[in-house]
């Protein structure tokens, strides 16, 4: 049979010829179905037209199926239970989940952030793989093409098909060397910022720009002294020299308890805040895996910010000139 006329069968009829086969009655087969025995003759009717084949014959006081119906059987049964799993409610158990997810996310928020949100979906989703890949200029274009399956990142301009959910915002903050002369200068006023050399990321421009151009507003320029794309290695360049880094505060209070230095305040630029966001397609809005994966992710991540706040209110680390 042809696509085209499948298109002019009923697939309703498939169950029908299931029940006549289950009860060999024409009556019972209309009582199990809810319908009239005249709906359930017209329907066999149709049955014997589409197959070609009375399907049935009399034997006493039952119907026994041809020889072209007992072939039928196997794959009615089978095609049924697709049938009835293609429309079944969709659910989802992490403990049972399995495959790769594919996650796009900068390195320095892993080291940051993830450990205790990875372990976390371990922990609830053993067999699921998580696939991390880092962030850079092209990453929403991947999620387009499907390469990722969602991203975690500071908020920009997306395509429209792009979901966008805020996680969380943070604030743009310095670091400086332990000791570092501009502290007994009077601290980081516009002047003493771009009196002294930077240092800066080089994976993306988004934040890079956005510092730059606060400070043209103000008619000012900086001096980079280091470019690298490792956030780990310029920080200890800073600790070990009177460079000076513009960050995220949650990355710089994470590093500070690893590496030796001193956290200051932005000079007064009109800095924005920073809008952590997660980023999917549209394809995988309705997914549950997707969506639960979505979810436990950004309440992680908000319970860990949330968690640093508090510690960060308790031990305040910036540093005031003598």
């Amino acid at each position: 049979m042809s696509i085209p006329e499948l298109h002019q069968v009923d697939f309703n009829l498939l169950a029908t010829l299931d029940q006549l086969l289950r009860h060999g009655s024409v009556t019972a087969a209309a009582d199990a179905c809810g319908v009239t025995q005249s709906a359930m003759s017209r329907s066999l009717a149709r049955l014997r037209a589409i197959f070609n084949d009375p399907l049935f014959v009399r034997n006493g006081n039952r119907m026994i199926p041809t020889a072209r119906t007992e072939r039928l059987r196997e794959p009615l049964q089978r095609i049924l239970e697709q049938m009835s799993a293609l429309i079944a409610p969709v659910s989802f158990d992490p403990a049972q989940a399995s495959g790769t997810f594919r996650l796009a996310i900068t390195s320095n928020v892993i080291c940051s952030l993830l450990p205790d949100v990875l372990v976390h979906l371990g922990q609830q989703a053993p067999g699921l793989m998580l696939e991390v890949c880092g962030w850079n200029d092209d990453t929403l274009g991947t999620i387009a093409d499907g390469g990722v399956d969602l991203a975690f990142g500071v908020a920009r301009s997306a395509p429209a098909e792009i979901y966008q959910r805020r996680v969380f915002c943070d604030d743009f903050l310095c670091a400086v060397r332990d000791g570092h002369p501009l502290l007994k200068q009077g601290g980081m006023s516009i002047e003493n910022y771009c009196a002294w050399p930077h240092t800066e990321l080089s994976l993306g421009s988004d934040m890079r720009s956005v510092v730059d151009a606060a400070l043209a507003a103000h008619g000012r320029q900086r001096r980079l002294g280091l470019l690298t794309p490792h956030f780990w290695a310029s920080l200890e360049v800073v600790s070990r020299s009177d460079l000076i880094m513009t960050a995220p505060a949650h990355l710089l209070h994470h590093y500070r308890l690893i590496t030796p230095f001193t956290i200051l305040p932005t000079p007064d630029i009109g800095l924005p805040e920073l809008d952590y966001t997660l980023f999917w397609h549209a394809r995988h809005h309705h997914d549950l895996r997707h969506a639960w994966i979505r979810r436990t992710l950004c309440d992680m991540l908000r319970q860990r910010m949330d968690t640093r706040a508090v510690n960060e209110a308790e031990n305040e680390v910036f540093a005031l000139a003598p």
